[in-house]
């Protein structure tokens, strides 16, 4: 996943697609409750919550309303 970084505070600004990717996977999950802990599968394998969201963190996103991965960069300014 491409991140640029913005000049004026050098941090990283991950494009909305990317970070709309990440949290469908996260979120469109089957998630179990067992002993007071959430589970989900990945290939086969049993994961806890906090193991997931280690392994496929979720990007933060400074601007949704910019998607810097589009050509035509006009209307950037919104």
């Amino acid at each position: 996943m491409g991140t640029k970084l913005k000049s004026k505070t050098n941090v990283p600004e991950t494009p909305v697609s990317d970070y709309l990717k990440a949290r469908d996977f996260r979120d469109q999950r089957v998630w179990r409750l067992r002993k007071g802990k959430l589970y989900t599968n990945v290939d086969g394998e049993d994961i806890v919550k906090e193991d997931f969201d280690r392994r496929f963190p979720v990007p933060k996103v400074s601007f949704f309303y910019r998607a810097l991965e589009n050509p035509d960069k006009t209307k950037n300014y919104l």
